[in-house]
């Protein structure tokens, strides 16, 4: 199988028509956040607050732009230790429709890392803590020059949403989580302008896609990532990116092919966009040898969800090809056609 490295991230930035009407929740704009937000993280990774102007990394962030002085900051220690991941945590606030924030993440000029070099997650917790969703983001990317006050360049910071209404007039907070996925390159992500998103503002998610990721096997058998449950509420055409935790490169289309993926854990990230905005969702595997025949699927969704996440085994010896879906790897007779529905169970 032939791998195309390098691809490009998400294209298109995200514009929040309604900032101006949305409800900044506390500390949200970062400017006098000291006490509303738990700055905490893993194995040396850690997170806090930085200032417009100063040197905050190894390399020049001198010339990024925030909306005001002061943003959030979420990162990996130096090293990148593996398990390492700094931790941002909102005080509770009343959920309305949904969130949005802004993230600008930092890779370096001339290296040849991913094209999204960090996990970035963020949370919707319970006021206890429990956890309600979870979503793998890809943000936009600035690349910087090695070392401070050499070469100062702007990054433009994208907007994303993230969908609370099952939990609207419940205390929530907001969590973000990031660690690198470059070994030796603690790299950060900026988080700015956190504001919910009320009645008045359901413009914003009227259009929105909703992402669903899942595992299912195509006609003639093959493990596939599976998005056939994620809609469109005007039926817009969408198109489909994943990113497989540990992998450098990007995987398209509705059903991609995952066949080449050894025995092991797994957790992929499915982005779906109309042109305008975009969803998120993930999915966790396990892939188990062929004789084990399966792979157990957790993502912590509901249970109709869950049902259309088939139970798959890595059982294909052949040609590897990018596209799994039951058009381009039909079955072996007319008899796998009911294959096509993804919650039925093979």
């Amino acid at each position: 199988m032939k791998r195309r490295a390098g691809f490009g991230v998400m294209l298109g930035l995200l514009v929040f028509a309604s900032a101006n009407a949305a409800t900044p929740i506390l500390g949200g704009d970062f400017e006098n956040a000291a006490t509303a937000w738990t700055f905490s993280g893993r194995a040396g990774g850690f997170s806090g607050i930085v200032t417009q102007g100063q040197c905050f990394s190894s390399n020049d962030t001198t010339g990024i732009v925030f909306e005001g002085v002061r943003a959030g900051i979420v990162r990996t220690d130096r090293a990148a230790t593996p398990g390492a991941a700094g931790i941002m945590t909102s005080a509770p606030f009343s959920a309305g429709i949904g969130v949005a924030f802004k993230a600008l993440t930092e890779t370096v000029d001339g290296r040849r890392y991913p094209d999204m070099p960090v996990d970035f997650t963020v949370r919707v917790l319970a006021d206890d803590g429990a956890p309600l969703s979870v979503s793998s983001l890809t943000t936009s990317v600035v690349a910087l020059a090695p070392d401070c006050y050499t070469y100062p360049v702007n990054g433009a910071f994208r907007t994303h949403y993230i969908d609370t209404r099952r939990f609207t007039g419940r205390q929530i907070r907001i969590q973000f989580e990031q660690s690198s996925r470059v070994v030796g390159a603690g790299l950060f992500t900026l988080v700015d302008e956190v504001v919910r998103l009320d009645a008045e503002d359901s413009q914003v998610l009227t259009d929105r896609p909703r992402a669903v990721a899942g595992v299912s096997r195509s006609g003639s058998g093959r493990l596939r990532l599976d998005s056939s449950l994620s809609t469109d509420p005007a039926d817009v055409p969408l198109e489909y990116f994943w990113n497989v935790e540990g992998e450098s490169f990007r995987r398209e289309g509705a059903f991609p092919c995952i066949d080449d993926l050894a025995p092991g854990a797994y957790q992929a990230a499915l982005v779906v966009s109309n042109g305008l905005y975009l969803d998120t969702d993930t999915v966790r595997f396990v892939v188990r040898p062929a004789a084990e025949a399966e792979v157990e699927v957790d993502d912590g969704v509901t249970e109709e969800e869950l049902d259309a996440q088939e139970k798959a085994a890595l059982t294909f010896d052949g040609d590897v090809s990018l596209d799994c879906s039951d058009s381009a790897d039909p079955g072996a007779d007319d008899e796998t056609e009911e294959e096509e529905d993804p919650d039925s169970t093979a």
